[in-house]
C-alpha cells in the first residue's frame, strides 16, 4: 500500500480523489470496502444511519471482480469500483418502508447504470426514516422502526428530548440517512429519495451537496413512494463534481452536456432571487425556534403517553374518500397556482435562473395551493410541480455544531443552471467541513 492510500482519509476523500488513485493502481476498491466497513463498524452503534448491508465477504468478493475488471482495461463508468450506499427504499436488498415494517424485495432491471455489480458495486445500504410514508405527524425525523433514531454525525449531544420533529437536534427528512453516512465517511456518495425536501434537508444540515432533479429523468422503478407526482431518486455528495458525475450516470435520458461540464466555479451570468426569510420561515412546530423557555413538568402519564406514536395519517389516508376526478382537479389547481402563478411567473417576472432561500424554510412548501387539507402531507412546490431543488452547504451552528446552508430552486429541466449556482458557491465558500467530533475521534 503506498503512503498516498495510506493516509487516506474516508471523511475528507472525495470520488474525483478515489477515481485518480485507482486509475493509477495506487488504490485498491478491495482495500477502500475495507476501510468504509471499518468506519461503519465504529461509528453506526451511535449514528443508526445504517440498516441493512451484505457481509464484509461478499462485498470483498465483489471489490476483488471489479479490481480485476480494472486490470484487465474494463471500466464499466467513472464511478467503477467506488462504494455507493443507496436508501432502504430503493432496490436491490431489501426494500423497507422503516415506520410499518414492510421488508420484502423487489426485482429492478432498467439501464445500466442501476447495475449493482456496475458502476458501483454493492456497497452497504443506509436506512430511510420518516415519510415513507408517514404514520404519524409527531414522530421525529431519522426515526426508523427497523432501525431506531438516527443521528447526526455533527450535533454535539445528539437529538435533544422535546425537540421538534424537524428541530435543530434533528438529522431531518426521509434520506437522513444518507446524508449521515457520507458526511461520517461511510461512503463518498450515497443515494436517497425525496417527496418534499427529503433530499435537500438532511443534507444541508450534513454540509453536504444534494440535488433531487426534475421528476421524471430518473426511472422510479422500484422506489417506494409516497406520491408517483412527487418522488425522485437523487444523490448526495461532498462536493459539486462528485454530484454531477453520479447524476450523469444515473439519468435514463442524460442531456447533451453532461453536467460535469458546467461546472464553471463563476458567477457570471447567474440571475438568482433571494426570499425574505422572515415571510418564508417554517413555523414552531415544524422547526422550534433556538433559545427554548424551560421545558414544562409534564405527569408520568403523559410522558408515557408520549412515548408512543399512533398511526394518524394511515387513519386519515384509509378514511379518505377522494375520486380519480377530484384528485385530478386538486392537482391541476395545485400546478396552475405552483407553476403559472407561482414559480414560473416570479422567474419570468424578475428574469431570474434560480430562486434560493434557507434550507429551514418553507421555500418548497405550497401553503395556499395545498391548503394543509385533513391528510395534512405537508406538500411542496417543488415536489408537486416536479421542479429541481439542490442543497448548498454554508456553515455550523454554534449552539450545537449542525450544518446549515441553502436550498436552490429551478425551473424544470434547470439542473445545468443548479450546478452552475453549486459550483461558483462551492469556489467562494469552500463550505464541506468533516463533523468535528469525528475528526477528534
Amino acid at each position: 500500500m503506498s503512503t498516498t492510500t495510506a493516509a487516506l482519509n474516508v471523511l475528507t476523500a472525495d470520488v474525483k480523489l478515489l477515481k485518480t488513485l485507482l486509475e493509477r493502481g495506487t488504490l485498491k476498491s478491495a482495500d477502500l470496502v475495507n476501510w468504509y466497513l471499518d468506519q461503519i463498524e465504529k461509528h453506526d452503534g451511535y449514528l443508526h444511519a445504517m440498516l441493512s448491508k451484505p457481509t464484509r465477504q461478499k462485498l470483498q468478493i465483489i471489490a476483488s471482480s471489479l479490481d480485476e475488471e480494472r486490470r484487465a482495461g474494463t471500466i464499466r463508468s467513472p464511478l467503477h469500483g467506488i462504494p455507493i450506499i443507496i436508501k432502504v427504499s430503493l432496490v436491490p436488498l431489501q426494500t423497507v418502508v422503516p415506520e410499518i415494517i414492510i421488508i420484502g424485495q423487489y426485482r429492478y432491471s432498467s439501464k445500466p447504470g442501476y447495475d449493482y455489480n456496475g458502476w458501483q458495486f454493492r456497497a452497504p445500504r443506509f436506512k430511510a426514516s420518516r415519510e415513507c410514508p408517514r404514520c404519524s405527524k409527531d414522530l421525529p425525523s431519522g426515526w426508523s422502526a427497523v432501525g431506531g433514531q438516527g443521528q447526526s454525525p455533527y450535533v454535539r449531544g445528539g437529538v435533544q428530548l422535546g425537540d421538534s420533529k424537524d428541530g435543530h437536534s434533528m438529522p431531518s427528512g426521509s434520506s437522513s440517512g444518507s446524508a449521515a453516512a457520507v458526511a461520517a465517511g461511510y461512503c463518498p456518495l450515497s443515494i436517497g429519495t425525496e417527496t418534499n425536501g427529503s433530499l435537500v434537508w438532511p443534507a444541508s444540515r450534513c454540509g453536504l451537496f444534494s440535488i433531487k432533479p426534475t421528476i421524471g429523468l430518473i426511472s422510479s422503478r422500484g422506489i417506494v413512494p409516497i406520491s408517483h407526482n412527487c418522488d425522485s431518486a437523487g444523490p448526495m455528495a461532498k462536493t459539486t463534481y462528485d454530484l454531477a458525475l453520479v447524476l450523469d450516470q444515473i439519468l435514463d435520458n442524460p442531456p447533451p452536456q453532461s453536467f460535469t461540464s458546467v461546472l464553471t466555479t463563476s458567477w457570471s451570468g447567474l440571475a438568482i432571487g433571494v426570499l425574505d426569510y422572515t415571510v418564508w420561515w417554517h413555523d414552531t412546530g415544524f422547526l422550534k425556534p433556538v433559545p427554548e423557555a424551560t421545558a414544562q413538568m409534564v405527569s408520568a402519564s403523559n410522558m408515557f403517553q408520549q412515548l408512543y406514536h399512533n398511526q394518524g395519517r394511515v387513519e386519515d389516508a384509509a378514511s379518505l374518500k377522494l375520486s380519480a376526478e377530484e384528485y385530478e382537479a386538486h392537482l391541476q389547481n395545485i400546478h396552475n397556482i405552483g407553476r403559472t402563478k407561482g414559480i414560473d411567473k416570479t422567474l419570468e417576472k424578475f428574469e431570474l435562473d434560480v430562486i434560493i432561500g434557507p434550507a429551514d424554510s418553507q421555500l418548497t412548501k405550497i401553503a395556499a395551493a395545498a391548503g394543509r387539507i385533513n391528510f395534512n402531507y405537508y406538500w411542496m412546490e417543488l415536489t408537486i410541480l416536479g421542479y429541481p431543488a439542490a442543497s448548498l452547504p454554508l456553515g455550523h451552528l454554534d449552539c450545537n455544531g449542525r450544518a446549515f446552508g441553502m436550498v436552490a430552486i429551478a425551473r424544470a429541466n434547470g439542473e445545468a443552471k443548479l450546478f452552475e449556482l453549486m459550483s461558483a458557491w462551492e469556489s467562494t465558500f469552500n463550505p464541506v467541513k468533516p463533523p468535528p467530533l469525528f475528526l477528534e475521534n
